[in-house]
């Protein structure tokens, strides 16, 4: 396996079969690589196309010894991705997301907030447990 970066370019020779755990030590590479020469704007704009999924699990806990939020989820292609979120973070985070489900309950979007119309549990990590 070789990934390199050449200027604005990532090479790869990543031919063979590979390990669950090989395969995210090469996406670990591959996401690095791309890190080198991406030139993602620092936030995100309006109308930016994303790829999205939903309905992963999810966990969240508080890290004391840091002082901040571990939020982690489950891509289906990815895996396991964790962010550290500073206390500013999360209480920004949850104004927005707070937002969004008001809009969400008074504009009687035609999207369902739950089974029966009720939010959902917090945490569906699994344990559907939220720290």
């Amino acid at each position: 396996m070789k990934i390199e970066v050449i200027g604005d370019k990532v090479s790869l020779d990543i031919s063979g079969a590979y390990t669950v755990e090989e395969l995210n030590k090469l996406i670990e590479k591959v996401a690095q690589a791309r890190a080198q020469i991406a030139n993602d704007p620092p936030e995100m704009k309006p109308n930016v196309t994303v790829q999205a999924i939903g309905g992963m699990p999810w966990w969240t806990e508080f890290k004391t010894d840091m002082g901040m939020s571990l939020f982690t989820y489950r891509h289906p292609g990815l895996g396991w991705i964790g962010v550290m979120l500073r206390p500013f973070e999360v209480a920004q985070l949850i104004g927005y997301l707070a937002s969004q489900l008001n809009t969400a309950i008074t504009s009687k979007a035609t999207v369902p907030i739950g089974a029966d119309d009720t939010p959902p549990n917090i945490g569906s990590g699994g344990r559907r447990l939220l720290h």
